[in-house]
């Protein structure tokens, strides 16, 4: 693979924010297809957090207790589609209080 692309590849794999300012579109809920970022403030906020748990610890370990439309799932569903399109053999689960909810949260990552 050439230098520049594999270059832009680890940028990607490493910066959450780049991965979701280039390859991540979600749905507004006027059915526009937007980026992802710029994060609202709920996601910046646990963005910053999580950035320093993994510089800090090596590994995240977040419950949200969250209010409802803070942007919270959609990047907590970003961040593991990113970690798992990225690299080999990669898992992450998804679990709500309804299954309703799973199943919308599904649909928002297909």
């Amino acid at each position: 693979m050439d230098e520049r692309l594999l270059k832009a590849r680890k940028i990607l794999q490493d910066d959450f924010a780049q991965y979701a300012e280039h390859a991540l579109f979600i749905r507004t809920k006027d059915g526009e297809i937007v980026t992802m970022s710029p994060f609202k403030t709920a996601q910046q906020m646990l963005h910053d957090e999580v950035e320093y748990q993994r510089r800090t610890r090596g590994y995240v370990r977040i419950i949200c207790l969250k209010a409802r439309q803070q942007g919270i799932s959609t990047y907590i569903e970003g961040r593991n589609y990113s970690e798992n399109s990225q690299r080999i053999g990669g898992k992450s689960l998804v679990l709500t209080h309804k299954a309703e909810s799973t199943d919308a949260l599904w649909e928002m990552t297909r």
